[in-house]
């Protein structure tokens, strides 16, 4: 079981989410969050672990499931009652090789093809954003506070 999770505020700003009903959006955090999660963002959830968390009826936890699943937040496998969190490593990358290795053995673990396949192909997209993000060029940081400054109105005529 994993100890903590990472839970980006940007999820708060974001339109997909903050689209979804209250139910689904308290389900996205319990399948971020739950102790049933995984280093891959993929979990083996049968719905009857999923109400019995949360207290919910049957119907209530599929309409907010089916509701994160439209929205593409989440991929569901009902033949193999996995979840997996969408952009799971963009917020949860891997922070060193040796837990690379582990969050691929998780990967190689889920029992779902589709899953397992979606599951490495966005981890290697989120790896190779990251690799792109420390090779582009930084602006100085007095360039950046004058753009800065500028996209907010300082420096025109009248300040």
């Amino acid at each position: 079981m994993r100890v903590f999770t990472k839970v980006s505020p940007q999820v708060w700003s974001s339109p997909a989410f903050r689209a979804l009903p209250d139910d689904a959006r308290l389900l996205f955090h319990y399948y971020l969050s739950s102790p049933h999660q995984t280093s891959a963002g993929c979990c083996g959830l049968p719905d009857g672990y999923a109400i019995t968390d949360l207290g919910w009826e049957m119907d209530r936890y599929r309409s907010a499931r089916t509701a994160l699943a439209d929205a593409s937040m989440v991929k569901v496998d009902l033949d193999s009652s996995e979840i997996l969190v969408m952009k799971w490593f963009k917020h949860n990358p891997a922070m060193n090789p040796s837990h690379r290795k582990s969050i691929v053995r998780a990967i190689q673990q889920i029992a779902s093809k589709a899953l397992q396949g979606c599951a490495q192909q966005e981890l290697e997209a989120a790896e190779l954003e990251a690799r792109q993000l420390q090779q582009a060029p930084a602006l100085s940081t007095p360039l950046a506070s004058a753009a800065l400054l500028r996209s907010r109105g300082y420096g025109k005529p009248g300040f």
